[in-house]
C-alpha cells in the first residue's frame, strides 16, 4: 500500500510538472490605456506590455521582439521601464516592463467589396516584412 502511494504521489508531481515545461518567452499581461470600440468590437489599448522570460536563457531580442510586436498592434513603439524577477512562473522567472509609446493608431476593417466591383489595381509601394530574431536552437520546437 505504501509503495502504491508513492508511486500515485510521483505521478501527481510529473502531471504538475508538465504544465511548466514550456521556455519560450511569452506575453505575461499588459495594462489598459484606454478601451475604444471599433466596428462594435471592443479593442484594448494597452499602455505596458510584460514580458516573462529567463534571463539565462533568453535573448534580450527576443525578449523585445515580443514586446514591439505587441506595442505595433495600435501603431505604436516598445520601451523598456523596467525588470524584475520571481514575477513570473518558476522556468521563466525574470519580466521586463515595456511602455508603449506614441499615439495609438486603430486600424478600421476595410470595407466589404461588392462581388460585382472589380478589385483594385496593386500600388508601386512595397513593403518588406521584418523577420523576427531566431530562438537559440535549443529553445525551438
Amino acid at each position: 500500500m505504501e509503495r502504491l502511494a508513492k508511486i500515485l504521489s510521483l505521478a501527481l508531481a510529473v502531471s504538475a510538472l508538465a504544465g511548466c515545461t514550456d521556455t519560450r518567452p511569452y506575453i505575461w499581461g499588459t495594462t489598459v490605456l484606454k478601451t475604444v470600440e471599433v466596428a462594435n468590437k471592443e479593442t484594448k489599448i494597452p499602455a505596458t506590455v510584460m514580458v516573462c522570460y529567463n534571463a539565462e536563457w533568453h535573448d534580450p531580442k527576443v525578449v523585445t521582439y515580443l514586446a514591439r510586436k505587441e506595442c505595433a498592434k495600435t501603431g505604436r513603439k516598445a520601451k523598456l521601464l523596467k525588470q524584475d524577477v520571481l514575477a513570473c512562473p518558476v522556468m521563466l522567472p525574470a519580466r521586463a516592463h515595456f511602455e508603449c509609446l506614441g499615439e495609438p493608431v486603430i486600424a478600421k476593417p476595410a470595407p466589404r467589396k461588392s462581388v460585382v466591383q472589380p478589385a483594385e489595381e496593386p500600388g508601386p509601394e512595397i513593403i518588406e516584412p521584418v523577420a523576427p530574431p531566431q530562438l537559440p536552437e535549443h529553445l525551438r520546437q
